[in-house]
C-alpha cells in the first residue's frame, strides 16, 4: 500500500470518529496532532497546560515509531524481519503480554500475528485482493500463530523468521493509556484523549459525565447511531466498517478469523468496550467481533470491570445490564 493513501484514509476516518466520538467542548487546554496516520487530540477540562500537551505529542511520536510496522526505520519493522532473538522495547514486551491473554480468553481468536494474511488482502490499498485459499493455508500454518512468539522475562523475543507481527489492535489504546498516567503524573484531574477513535475520558466535565458517540455503521461521516455516558473510563470501538472493501457484492473487512484466514463472519457490525484500560478495550472489542453478538454479551456481561455497547447487523443497539440508562440510542 502506498504510505500515502493509507495515511489519507485514515486520516478522514479519524475526523469521522473525533467530530462524533466526545460532545462537550469548553476546554481550558486542546491540541489536535497527527499520529499513527491518524489525527490525535488531548483536551484539559481541569489541570494542564501547553508544557504537558506538549509532551503528550511526544509520547505519542514515540510509539508511533516503535509500533508502525510500516516504517521501515521503526522498531516493529525491524522485528518483523530479523532473523535472530531480539531484546524489544518494554512497551513491545507489554503489548505481546497483553495480546496472549487475550488469545488465551478467547480461545485463539485473538492473533497478533496475521499480518502475512493483512497483507494478502491489501486493505486500504490501491488494489485489495481475495487472498487464494491454498495461500491462506499455507501462510497460516508456517507464518502466523501466538505459539511462534516467545518472550523471556529479560525481555527477549524468539520467533521464527517470516513470523510477523501487527499490534495495531492494541497499540492506541496502550499509548493512551500510558497517556493517562503521564496525564495523572502531571495533577490534571478533567480531560479526554482521542487517539484516532480509541477514548479515554479522565474524570467528569462539570459534574456531569462525557457523552462518547458511537458510528453508525456504513452511514455519512458524523453519524452516530447511539452514545454513551462516562467518567473515568477508555471507550473504544472496533467495526468492520472501519477498514474494508468490496467484490463480487461481498464485503472483505480487516477482521480476520485466524482460523480461516478470512474476513470473520459476524452478526456484529461493531463493538465498543467500556473498560478502565485503553489497551484491554481495544483487545477486547476486536475478541468480541469475532466472537459474535450471542457470545460477545455473555463474555462481556460475565467478566468484571467492562462493559458494551454492540451494532448488530441489522443496526441493532444492545448493551450490557451495567450500562442501563447510560446509552441513548440516536438513530
Amino acid at each position: 500500500m502506498k504510505r500515502s493513501h493509507r495515511i489519507f484514509a485514515a486520516l478522514i476516518l479519524a475526523v469521522l470518529i473525533f467530530l462524533t466520538g466526545c460532545t462537550g467542548g469548553g476546554a481550558r487546554e486542546e491540541r489536535t496532532f497527527f499520529g499513527f496516520d491518524t489525527v490525535c487530540s488531548v483536551s484539559f477540562y481541569k489541570g494542564g497546560n501547553q508544557s504537558v500537551l506538549t509532551r503528550c505529542e511526544e509520547l505519542l511520536q514515540e510509539h508511533e515509531w516503535i509500533f508502525d510496522r510500516f516504517d521501515e526505520d521503526g522498531l516493529i519493522f525491524a522485528i518483523n524481519n530479523f532473523a535472530e532473538p531480539v531484546m524489544i522495547d518494554y512497551a513491545v514486551a507489554d503489548c505481546i503480554r497483553i495480546a496472549k491473554e487475550y488469545n488465551e480468553l478467547s480461545g485463539g481468536l485473538f492473533d497478533i500475528t496475521l499480518a502475512p494474511i493483512m497483507d494478502m488482502y491489501g486493505f486500504g490499498s490501491d488494489e485489495p485482493s481475495v487472498p487464494d485459499e491454498e495461500m491462506l493455508k499455507v501462510l497460516l500454518s508456517t507464518m502466523t500463530g501466538m505459539d511462534k512468539l516467545q518472550v523471556d522475562e529479560s525481555d527477549m523475543l524468539i520467533k521464527p523468521f517470516g513470523v510477523q507481527m501487527d499490534l495495531g489492535a492494541i497499540a492506541k489504546g496502550y499509548t493512551a493509556d500510558r497517556m493517562r498516567e503521564l496525564l495523572e503524573d502531571s495533577k490534571v484531574r478533567s480531560a479526554i484523549i482521542n487517539l484516532g477513535g480509541n477514548v479515554v475520558v479522565m474524570g467528569d466535565k462539570d459534574g456531569e459525565p462525557f457523552s462518547v458517540g458511537i458510528q453508525y455503521p456504513f452511514e455519512a461521516d458524523g453519524t452516530s447511531i447511539a452514545a454513551v455516558l462516562v467518567s473515568d473510563a477508555s471507550v473504544v470501538t472496533s467495526g468492520i466498517y472501519q477498514r474494508y472493501f468490496e467484490k463480487d457484492g461481498k464485503i472483505y473487512h480487516h477482521i480476520i478469523d485466524p482460523t480461516t484466514g478470512r474476513p470473520a463472519d459476524t452478526d456484529l457490525y461493531s463493538a465498543t468496550i467500556i473498560t478502565d484500560s485503553a489497551a484491554k478495550a481495544d483487545a477486547m472489542s476486536t475478541v468480541c467481533m469475532l466472537l459474535g453478538a450471542e457470545k460477545a454479551m455473555e463474555l462481556i456481561e460475565n467478566t468484571a470491570g467492562f462493559e458494551a455497547v454492540f451494532v448488530t447487523n441489522e443496526n441493532e443497539v444492545i448493551y450490557t445490564s451495567g450500562l442501563e440508562g447510560k446509552v441513548t440510542v440516536t438513530k
